[in-house]
């Protein structure tokens, strides 16, 4: 069963912002409630996957650490390298929010190591480079974060992403001046 996340919106620097804070908890309430009952192994990857993505939203960041390093075990020891991949991601940008650069890096250079070692879908490859630009953006490396958000773009432009995935990333390049 697909789980769709409340609505958000990106600030100025480029995060998630929770356009109602109540329905992201109540969501999160009902997350955590479900992750109780008994569930085969591919929902509990997924509910620890919105789980961790909610409370980055909701700026729970030691939660959101949590449950990404959960997702990294489902993922590793039942998910497939794309699922691997992704959670990488987005403990990398957990890290990244966190203002623990280094920690965000070696998470970046391992999901790299992931895409270079397996077939990971284009529209994944899209979104490590957006993740990466920013990585550089929050660093306020402007060049490399443009680098980043450029290949993403073309990327999502080649393989006809969804127009919100685009509008996104062209608004990441506007915010790098």
């Amino acid at each position: 069963m697909k789980i769709n996340l409340p609505s958000f919106h990106f600030d100025k620097n480029l995060r998630e912002v929770p356009d109602s804070l109540k329905t992201w908890e109540d969501f999160i309430f009902v997350l955590k409630e479900e992750l109780k009952g008994e569930i085969d192994k591919h929902r509990q990857l997924q509910l620890l996957e919105h789980l961790g993505i909610s409370n980055r939203i909701t700026n729970q960041l030691g939660n959101a650490e949590k449950y990404f390093k959960k997702a990294i075990g489902s993922s590793a020891g039942y998910g497939t390298p794309e699922k691997l991949f992704q959670n990488t991601i987005r403990l990398a940008h957990v890290y990244q929010w966190k203002k623990e650069f280094d920690k965000a890096a070696v998470l970046f250079e391992q999901a790299k190591s992931i895409m270079n070692e397996n077939i990971i879908e284009e529209r994944l490859i899209a979104s490590y480079f957006q993740h990466l630009g920013k990585f550089y953006f929050d660093q306020k490396c402007f060049r490399l974060a443009q680098c980043s958000f450029n290949t993403a773009l073309s990327i999502r432009k080649s393989i006809s992403a969804p127009n919100e995935q685009i509008e996104s990333t062209k608004k990441s390049l506007e915010e790098c001046g």
